[in-house]
This record gives structure tokens, sequence and C-alpha cells, in this order.
């Protein structure tokens, strides 16, 4: 007879009609065998009433399992990013995350969590695990806004990231000289590899007060004498 089965699954082999029995390859001497073949194997069984022998032989196939293969579009991500994870080797699969069967299942892990995948093969089965770590975004501090006069410079000073893109500005380090002619707000963006947080200083421009100043006319007195010229500021801030 034949039995198919899976590789490391197990068989189970009953023989009958006699009173003694052995088994070979495998060594045993019960009507009975439970055995788990690495590769296709022929099972004999020789049995006796006590006066006559016979033999049978029983054909056991072994179908190799699948060799599942998994990889991932990134094995390291922000929090929630998109991840597409693509499975081979196999004609149906099984995904631990969802009720998905596709070859590819796309996950947003927002902590580090691992993915198995289960193929099916000719009624046989293998799989593969993966595992996708969170990179955390920076904290990104910033120094507090501030007021300045009209052609004054600030200082803005971010921390917290790897490297740094302000804007408008365009700076790429984490401290930026800026000289606003209007109040105006100011955005950073910090990254710690592909991961980045954004934060705002604000920069209130005052303008400079606008002064005139005047003189009275200098008076000549009669007597050739020069009056006291008069002056005057004002301010109309």
């Amino acid at each position: 007879s034949q039995s198919v089965i899976c590789e490391g699954s197990s068989v189970t082999l009953n023989a009958g009609g006699a009173v003694n029995y052995t088994w070979a390859p495998v060594a045993a001497a019960t009507a009975t065998l439970s055995d788990i073949p690495s590769s296709s194997t022929t099972y004999t069984v020789t049995g006796d009433d006590g006066l006559c022998t016979a033999t049978a032989t029983v054909n056991v196939s072994v179908t190799p399992n699948p060799t599942v293969s998994l990889t991932a579009s990134s094995l390291s991500v922000c929090a929630a990013s998109t991840v597409t994870l693509t499975a081979g080797g196999a004609t149906s699969y099984t995904w631990s995350s969802s009720a998905n069967t596709s070859y590819t299942e796309i996950v947003s892990p927002i902590t580090n969590t691992g993915y198995t995948v289960t193929g099916e093969n000719n009624g046989c089965f293998g799989s593969n695990s993966i595992a996708i770590t969170i990179t955390s975004s920076p904290t990104l501090t910033v120094n507090s806004n501030s007021i300045i006069c009209a052609g004054s410079s600030a200082t803005l000073t971010a921390g917290g990231a790897s490297t740094y893109s302000w804007m408008p500005t365009g700076g790429t380090t984490d401290t930026e000289i800026v000289t606003p002619l209007s109040s105006a707000i100011y955005t950073v963006t910090g990254w710690n590899g592909n991961c980045s947080s954004a934060a705002t200083v604000a920069i209130d421009v005052n303008p400079l007060p606008t002064v005139s100043a005047t003189a009275s006319q200098t008076l000549l007195c009669d007597d050739g004498s020069t009056g006291s010229s008069i002056l005057t500021a004002v301010s109309t801030a």
C-alpha cells in the first residue's frame, strides 16, 4: 500500500493476519508501528502464525515542507510607518497579523513587533518570522519666543535630534541666526534616522521709534550778541 505524509510528520502502520510480527527497516515486534521517516521509506513487515510466515510492504512517501521566505521593505521604521512584508516559497499563506491570505502583508507597527507567515504547499506547511524595530522620533527642544528691535538679530537654538532643517531660512545646523524685517515664525524639523519631529519659534519685531529734531532760529540781538538756540526732540513712537 501507499501512504503520503509531510516532512516531520509521523506515520502509523498496522499489520494483521498473523500472530507474531517483525518490522524493517525499523526494528519492532508489534502489530502496530509508529515512525517519523526523514525521507520516503518502504516498510516491510513479516508475520508468522507459529508455523508459516508471510511478508507485506507499505510505501510511505515523504513530501518536503515548503521553505518559506520572508522579507520586509524596512526592518527599522518610525512608529506607525507602513511596512510591506513579502513571503515566497509556497502556494498559499496565513499571517499572524491578520486574516490576509496574500503573499504580501502591509503593517504599521507602533512598537517593536514580530510577524510570522505560514505557507502551505500540497498540504504541507512551513513558516518564517521577521522582527520590525521602531526607531523613536526625536524630542525637540527650542528656545522660547522672543522680542527684538527692528534691525537686530535673534539666535534660534534647537536640540534633541541628530540633524536639523530650518524654515524658511533653509539652515541645517542646530543654531540659526536671523534678522527678520517683521515678526515671523520659524519652524525647525529634527531628524533621528528616518524619524522626525517639528517645533516652532516666534520672533516679534518691534519697530524703531521715529525720532524728529528741530531747532529754533538763531536770534541776533541789537547789541550784536547771539541769543541761545533751542533744540527740541520729539519721539513719535
